[in-house]
């Protein structure tokens, strides 16, 4: 009976060995993978009948920070923001000009303000009558350019919300699915770090679109909230709509 305990033992330390080996492996294999995160094996002593009998796996952990994760999240979606805002903003600068240009918004407000003035002094005279007419015209023709321009940059600020929103909802989708994985794989005793890493890409690629939270339950599924606290996806996905 102690011969067929030690050579259990024995066994359960190779097994424990070799799965170790297969993971470290997997690990240098995917280390230029985007989203991949390391994989640890947790081994713990195996007790039978109330005596030692080898070691086995207890579990297989990802080396990740959570917090530092969420963190991330959080900062790319602020840097998201700053960066299509600062885009739309920088086109609209260009729609009124440099200061030092004649050719700016405002210095053609102002050049129709001289030649208001000078009308004003000589109203009978040909040349400020023909130099207020010109300059209101251009004037004009400058308001109706900017406000193509501003109609065009919402259209197209309009078409990156509705890529955007598609987007979202695809991934939110890959969330749910993911979550019903990893809860599947865990019942049956398998190692869901993976799936896992794949979920953490999904929520990633969210964050790039907007502000989320998440929060993650004892099955290990992940319930994800807006910046404002509203739900978008819990036991089901809420479709992200734009009008």
């Amino acid at each position: 009976m102690s011969l067929t305990l030690g050579l259990s033992t024995a066994m359960s330390g190779l097994q424990v060995s070799q799965r170790s080996l297969d993971l470290i492996s997997h690990n240098i294999a995917n280390v230029n993978t985007e989203g991949f995160t390391r994989k640890t094996v947790n081994a713990e002593s195996r007790v039978l009948a109330g005596r030692g009998a080898g070691v086995q796996i207890a579990s297989v952990s990802r080396t990740v920070d959570e917090n530092l994760r969420k963190d991330l999240r959080t900062e790319t979606s602020n840097w998201a923001k700053s960066d299509s805002m600062s885009s739309y903003y920088s086109r609209i600068q260009d729609l009124f000009g440099r200061p030092a240009d004649n050719t700016t918004f405002s210095h053609k407000i102002a050049t129709f303000g001289q030649e208001l003035e000078s009308l004003t002094a000589t109203p009978d005279v040909t040349s400020s009558q023909w130099g207020a007419v010109s300059a209101a015209n251009d004037l004009t023709l400058g308001l109706n350019n900017m406000s193509e321009q501003l109609q065009t940059l919402r259209l197209n600020a309009d078409k990156e919300i509705t890529m955007a929103i598609q987007v979202i909802n695809e991934r939110l989708s890959d969330v749910q699915t993911l979550n019903e994985k990893i809860v599947r794989e865990q019942a049956i005793g398998h190692e869901v770090g993976d799936l896992e890493d794949q979920r953490d890409q999904a929520l990633s690629a969210i964050s790039e679109y907007m502000d989320v939270q998440t929060y993650t339950r004892d099955d290990n599924t992940v319930v994800i909230f807006t910046g404002q606290g509203r739900t978008l996806l819990d036991s089901e996905t809420v479709a992200v709509s734009h009008v």
